[in-house]
This record gives C-alpha cells, structure tokens and sequence, in this order.
C-alpha cells in the first residue's frame, strides 16, 4: 500500500514543519493547526478502516467464486464420465449413472 507509505511521510514532514513554526506562529493558530491534524489522522485512519473492511468482502466472494468453480468442474467431468459410459454401452444404467451424479453434488 504505496499511498499509505505517503501519508506517514507526509505526516512526519507537517509535524518538522511545526516544530519550525512554532517560534513563528501564535498559540491559537498552533491548536488549529493541532485540531486539523488529529482530525485529518482520525478520517485517514477511517478511510484504511474502510478499505480493509472492503478487502475482506472481496476476498470472501473470491473464495465462494473459487469453491463454486472447483465444484463445476467436479460437475462437469462426472457429466462426461457418464457420457463415455452411455456411449461406450457398457451396461451402465440410468440409475448408476443417477447415483454417480448424486456423489459428486
């Protein structure tokens, strides 16, 4: 997370650049300036908050997509398992070939 490396950099460059400020520029505006800073770290942490919570969700359906697929796919090679059978007219019934799908889902 690149933007969040930016945001402690630049962070630590607004604290130098008050400390440096501090001889030059008033009490009152010093606490404003305090205030903007705590508010702007409560919304930024906030903000992270948010996209984590957003990366969880996105990677939870990324696992049911996942467990969907791998159960097509189990599907799917049943399906032609029971193709060769039909086509192969090995005896298999249509009840085996039921109960063999039954297995699998």
């Amino acid at each position: 997370m690149v933007s969040l490396n930016v945001y402690k950099d630049r962070l630590k460059e607004l604290s130098a650049g008050r400390q440096h400020l501090t001889s030059v520029v008033s009490a009152e505006c010093l606490l404003i300036l305090d205030q903007r800073l705590h508010l702007f770290d409560r919304l930024w942490a906030e903000v992270r908050r948010q996209v984590l919570q957003r990366h969880a969700l996105v990677q939870g359906r990324l696992g049911r997509w996942s467990d969907f697929d791998e159960q097509y796919y189990q599907l799917t090679d049943a399906i032609a398992k029971c193709e060769s059978a039909v086509e192969d007219n090995s005896g298999a019934t249509i009840e085996d070939l039921i109960v063999s799908l039954q297995t699998v889902s």
